[in-house]
């Protein structure tokens, strides 16, 4: 948080993995609010992406090939959902912490091994939001 800079961490279905722990904890420490869900098992196609990742840089509204994910929910200031599940859970958040800096997180990277329409086009978004993490507030 410190640094100002931006971070990626992966998270997984599992909502007792290391990483998803460590999301909860960095938003949950740092003013805002966010707990796991839990498992959406199978095939979650399609999966909407919101907020600044569905526009930022490139428009990239959609992901197919999302398998499993873990919802949560997250509150307060800087918590942001980026990508929802069929039925509406959020499974992937932005939070800019405190002073600038920024952590995303999504809950599957099956996505990312596909040609699915949208999946460049979301990479480059992730990339240049994190790029611009000191600016985030």
């Amino acid at each position: 948080a410190a640094s100002h800079r931006g971070v990626y961490v992966q998270s997984e279905y599992q909502s007792t993995y290391t990483t998803n722990q460590t999301v909860a904890q960095i938003i949950n420490g740092h003013g805002g609010t966010f707990s796991w869900v839990g498992t959406l098992s199978g095939f979650q196609d399609p999966v909407t992406v919101v907020g600044c990742l569905a526009d930022t840089g490139e428009v990239s509204t959609s992901l197919v090939q999302y398998w499993y994910a873990c919802a949560g929910t997250g509150s307060g200031p800087g918590v942001r959902t980026l990508q929802t599940a069929p039925g509406g859970q959020a499974i992937a958040w932005s939070f800019c912490l405190p002073g600038g800096g920024l952590l995303l997180s999504n809950t599957d990277q099956d996505f990312i091994r596909t040609n699915g329409a949208g999946t460049d086009a979301h990479m480059r978004n992730m990339l240049l939001a994190l790029a611009d993490a000191p600016n985030c507030q």
